[in-house]
């Protein structure tokens, strides 16, 4: 797909098996650049995989960053099982107009919050680990790709995703962005059984900064604060950043939250954090 200022942009499937479908489908966005770019994966939020979504990953690619973000809905099919027709067009988003009846669904919009919270509730942390660690191994596939420099930007229940999977997955993720995530050191309402992601901090290896809105109610100040005190004290470089009179959903234009001051200030700070933190390192090439 041709998209003004990248080289591409478009679905693909990060599965290289032919005869399966449906397997990893995401939003590939591909800058303009002459040698591998360094990689971002953007996690989404409840409301999964919609056009703000992939618009947002195309400016990531703008600013130079190989950007994917996976469909995290999305369920494995093969054709050899016999897979439903419907399958056979796993690139298509289900909430587009003319697919009001696909079956699957990977994208809700805003008013159908409450349909989009119950399916980011099955989103267990084995399902994260295994698209997240799928997606970087797409990335060492891809000429155009640097898999030595990956960073994670999660939005909402995506950043809670983003931190547990920069935790187990160690020195593979070299920076985290969190925007808006709650349940991170405090119960996830979501999946209150579950341990929090917090606990699992002495594996993380990637700084990490998080932009939060002050009047978030999903990840209020205890939380904010308890993330602080846990990773300062851990040596974990990190930054939290809080903006006023913003709520959860400060960076979602179709949301009653957003905020088009706090957007602009999370993008700056965003991109000027991977430019950072995946910046080559001396003598390095490509892993």
């Amino acid at each position: 797909m041709s998209v003004p200022g990248l080289r591409r942009a478009g679905m693909v499937d990060m599965e290289p098996n032919t005869t399966l479908v449906q397997q990893y489908p995401a939003h590939e966005a591909v800058p303009e650049s002459s040698s591998p770019s360094p990689s971002v994966i953007v996690l989404p939020d409840a409301r999964g995989l919609t056009p703000e979504v992939r618009a947002l990953a195309n400016r990531l690619a703008r600013e130079g960053f190989f950007t994917l973000a996976p469909n995290p809905y999305a369920h494995p099919f093969s054709v050899a099982a016999g897979a439903p027709p419907w399958m056979s067009y796993p690139m298509e988003i289900a909430a587009e107009e003319g697919f009001s009846g696909f079956p699957v669904r990977s994208s809700f919009r805003i008013e159908e919050e409450a349909e989009a919270r119950a399916l980011a509730a099955s989103l267990s942390p084995e399902r994260v680990r295994e698209l997240v660690g799928r997606t970087i191994g797409y990335l060492a596939l891809c000429a155009e790709a640097d898999p030595g420099r990956v960073g994670i930007l999660g939005l909402g229940v995506g950043g809670r995703n983003g931190f547990r999977a920069a935790c187990e997955l160690g020195e593979r993720v070299r920076a985290l962005a969190v925007w808006s995530g709650g349940g991170i050191a405090a119960r996830f309402p979501l999946r209150p059984a579950e341990t929090m992601p917090i606990l699992e901090y002495e594996s993380l290896r990637s700084p990490v900064l998080f932009l939060y809105g002050a009047t978030d109610r999903e990840a209020g100040a205890a939380e904010r604060e308890a993330i602080g005190r846990i990773l300062a004290a851990a040596g974990v470089p990190h930054e939290i950043a809080v903006f006023p009179e913003a709520g959860h959903a400060f960076f979602d234009e179709e949301s009653p939250d957003f905020r088009i001051a706090a957007s602009r200030e999370a993008w700056e700070k965003t991109v000027g954090f991977f430019r950072g933190a995946l910046a080559p390192s001396p003598g390095g090439s490509r892993a």
